[in-house]
């Protein structure tokens, strides 16, 4: 049964993006940082965030906003990916030169 979530790819369309989005995040950190804790840091609270709010919330399917959570955990989905291309524009923006520290 392991398998059975990805039997219908558009279930987990969202998380599969939001996911991507999350690993051009970490990339960005580490090609501008020079290395990579940064990103081992930001993926340690990023999968913290994750198990909290999974063991702190329930998915209400009728809510006006149930479109922007995702289908495969819960959590990441449509609301996560405008949230990291936010903080990939962001990071992008305030980042004029590459930096090593």
């Amino acid at each position: 049964g392991a398998f059975e979530r990805y039997t219908e790819p558009r279930v987990i369309l969202d998380s599969l993006v939001a996911l991507i989005a999350a690993g051009m995040l970490l990339a960005l950190l580490r090609e501008y940082r020079g290395n990579i804790l940064m990103a081992i840091g930001v993926h340690a609270g990023w999968v913290f965030v994750i198990k909290i709010l999974r063991s702190v919330t329930d998915m209400n399917s009728q809510s006006s906003w149930a479109w922007g959570v995702g289908g495969y955990d819960q959590v990441t989905g449509w609301i996560s990916v405008a949230w990291l291309g936010f903080l990939m524009l962001l990071y992008l923006g305030g980042v004029s030169e590459k930096r090593t520290f």
